[in-house]
């Protein structure tokens, strides 16, 4: 690469992060490459289409909820309390 095409690169990234973008390196299957692209560009715009990316993004990518915390939720305290109880039992008794 020629001393130019070095300064060109270094000035386009110095402009990039003046303007608060990084530059980010990702692997992906090749099909994916043009959704990966269309993605970025929706979130460097930094408008409402980017927002409502980001949020779709994120709750897609949250964590689901197990059936034991969807039915915690709807319960009392008091009747998880009961049901997540361990038993008082001290044990058999042993003859030494």
């Amino acid at each position: 690469m020629s001393k130019a095409q070095r300064d060109a690169v270094s000035s386009h990234r110095r402009h990039q992060k003046a303007k608060g973008l990084v530059r980010v390196e990702v692997q992906a299957p090749a099909a994916d490459t043009a959704l990966i692209r269309e993605v970025a560009a929706a979130l460097r715009t930094g408008a409402r289409r980017a927002a409502q990316v980001r949020s779709l993004l994120r709750r897609s990518l949250r964590p689901q909820k197990s059936l034991l915390e969807l039915l915690a939720l709807d319960l009392p305290d008091d009747v998880m309390d009961e049901a997540l109880a361990r038993p008082k039992v001290r044990g058999r008794d042993v003859e030494l």
